[in-house]
């Protein structure tokens, strides 16, 4: 378990815009987030949530302001960079190497001073059990696993996570969430989690936002936005009006596209 941890914040964004080409999909979103914090990013399909994620892994360039890391900006569209800076994305493809071992996919992604084998071990036991199957024989959820844990043994200071839910039944992954909140908890990661499946996502996020459109038209505390289903609604429908920026959580968003681990 961490000791108390700082207030400033790890991970933020300043009028960035992103989209594709001359396509703006992502407009002038601010973002403030603190250690330790789970932000779940909302919203119905095409409303630039991918698109962000891409663009804060460094797997896109800027159409405009900034994404820094503990006070200093990373530059546009380096993703090798953003990446050992620790910005690690957990795509929502896995791109797991399926022909490999679990242990051997673990061992490939580890940096030097990521999570051990044990570490890994004792927070995905299913993985520890299989440490010698093939990934691609995996289930899906162990698949899920799998890919978290490869972004956790990379030592970051944010980890993306893109569609944890993506093709999983909803029992598999109100098993998964609750590793999202111990990874928070435990080792004061930023986790920005983009997630279809609302409730669930409040129930392990602090903060959340709604993008519609590439806007952050909702944005607060989880548990707050959890009790006022009519706000996420109207959010989603497109007829709340644009939160001001504030600093807090937001944002996800976009088409989705191919792509690969940084």
């Amino acid at each position: 378990m961490q000791g108390a941890l700082s207030t400033r914040p790890v991970l933020e964004t300043r009028g960035l815009g992103a989209g594709y080409g001359a396509i703006s999909v992502i407009r002038s979103l601010d973002l403030s987030v603190e250690p330790g914090t789970v932000l779940g990013i909302l919203g119905p399909n095409g409303s630039g949530k991918t698109t962000l994620m891409l663009t804060l892994a460094g797997l896109l360039r800027h159409q405009g302001g900034e994404v820094l890391l503990d006070g200093e900006a990373l530059p546009s569209g380096r993703a090798s960079v953003t990446n050992r800076a620790g910005v690690v994305l957990v795509p929502d493809d896995r791109a797991l190497f399926t022909g490999l071992t679990v242990r051997q996919n673990i061992d490939i992604a580890r940096r030097k001073g990521g999570m051990s084998w044990d570490e890994v071990g004792d927070m995905f036991p299913a993985l520890a059990d299989r440490a010698n199957q093939r990934a691609g024989s995996l289930s899906g959820g162990e698949q899920q696993m799998l890919a978290v844990a490869r972004g956790l043994v990379q030592q970051p200071k944010v980890l993306l996570i893109d569609e944890m839910s993506m093709g999983l039944a909803p029992v598999i992954v109100e098993g998964l969430l609750p590793v999202v909140r111990r990874i928070a908890d435990e080792a004061g990661v930023v986790v920005v989690l983009v997630e279809q499946h609302v409730q669930l996502a409040l129930e392990v996020a602090d903060q959340a936002l709604v993008l519609v459109h590439g806007d952050a038209v909702l944005r607060g505390a989880a548990a707050d936005l959890a009790a006022d289903p009519s706000a996420l609604e109207a959010a989603y429908l497109g007829d709340s009006p644009k939160s001001p920026p504030a600093a807090g959580p937001p944002a996800d968003a976009a088409p989705s596209e191919s792509r690969t681990s940084p």
